[in-house]
């Protein structure tokens, strides 16, 4: 499966930031969020419980190129 780390970088960076305001310790994870590498993002999407299906990216079959997110 081929994800958008991007996108799923932004959706995890919000999702803990608003943790921080009832939960003092998620800002410990959001600073790991905003300085992990890819496979520290996704593993920590799935710490959270994130659906990673939700962030795949289609290939185009013609150019073998990579365009967009799957639509679910």
């Amino acid at each position: 499966m081929i994800i958008d780390v991007e996108e799923l970088r932004e959706d995890l960076i919000d999702y803990l930031g608003t943790a921080v305001s009832y939960n003092d310790v998620a800002m410990m994870d959001l600073i790991e969020a905003e300085r992990a590498n890819d496979e520290g993002i996704v593993r920590m999407a799935l710490k959270h419980g994130f659906n990673l299906g939700k962030y795949e990216i289609e290939k185009t079959e013609e150019k073998g190129e990579y365009y967009g997110r799957k639509k679910l």
